[in-house]
């Protein structure tokens, strides 16, 4: 829901400011007003990222009523700034499909977008789930995109838990995390544009439930809203976890339960589901 998570963090903010007397007492698990506020907004992200000198891609902000003469080299990657689950991101090669790439997005309401140059590599993920003053992060997974329009997060192949260990990436979420007053789930994303040496390039955050939750979780063995139930109502934590390799493939809707039960038969496969 665009704007969703802003307009709870305002919410939240309100009733604190109005000392309402029925949630005295009440534990707060969710986006710091700092987090709900800016990180939805992709360009307000890029820029709390490189204040905390982050490692970012080059990136340009556009308002489509009065387009920069100079835009980044081509290809870059187009964004809109408050949509989710990769929609309406465009892999665009020419001024050709810039101009219409623009023209679908005015269609669909949006005003304004960020450019960033196209990084070659590949696509990182991770879900943290921090509660009071312990951070959980959830084994790091892998996507590739399975269409070359980058058009939502459904077209990719996704796996968890078999990555090597990423160059500083604990010591940058928890830089992040602990900057934005973070409590509840937030999640990581960027490019690995240097696989030899593990080097990552942050894209994007969110600080809600994303769709890679399922897997992390799988990954880890560990429920993160079954921890959060925990500690909100006896304040205990136990992020010990497994270490479990999970995947995710795009499958068509008409030989879905076909696909599972073939998946299901496989030796090394411990349980496939249909999500």
């Amino acid at each position: 829901v665009i704007n969703g998570i802003p307009n709870i963090v305002e919410s939240w903010n309100q009733i604190k400011k109005n000392n309402i007397s029925y949630i005295k007492g009440a534990i707060y698990i969710g986006p710091s007003y700092l987090a709900g506020k800016y990180i939805p907004n992709k360009w307000k992200g890029v820029k709390i990222f490189e204040l905390l000198e982050l490692s970012v891609p080059k990136t340009i902000h556009i308002n489509f009523n009065s387009l920069p003469q100079q835009l980044l080299p081509f290809p870059f990657v187009l964004k809109p700034t408050m949509f989710s689950g990769g929609a309406g991101i465009r892999f665009v090669k020419n001024k050709k499909e810039f101009n219409e790439a623009i023209k679908l997005l005015s269609k669909l309401g949006e005003k304004e977008a960020i450019i960033t140059e196209y990084v070659d590599g590949m696509e990182f993920s991770a879900e943290i789930l921090r509660l009071g003053n312990f951070t959980k992060i959830f084994p790091a997974g892998a996507k590739q995109y399975t269409t070359t329009n980058l058009d939502h997060a459904d077209n990719k192949v996704k796996l968890f838990g078999y990555l090597n260990p990423i160059k500083n990436i604990e010591k940058d979420i928890l830089l992040l995390v602990e900057s934005l007053s973070i409590q509840g789930l937030f999640s990581v994303e960027g490019i690995i544009n240097d696989k030899k040496k593990m080097v990552l390039k942050i894209t994007e955050a969110a600080p809600r439930v994303t769709g890679n939750l399922p897997m992390e979780e799988a990954s880890a063995g560990i429920s993160a809203f079954q921890q959060i139930a925990n500690y909100v109502v006896s304040g205990n934590i136990n992020f010990s976890s497994k270490n479990n390799v999970t995947f995710e493939v795009p499958i068509f809707k008409h030989n879905n339960e076909d696909s599972i039960q073939r998946l299901n038969k496989l030796n090394w496969i411990k349980r496939a589901v249909l999500d």
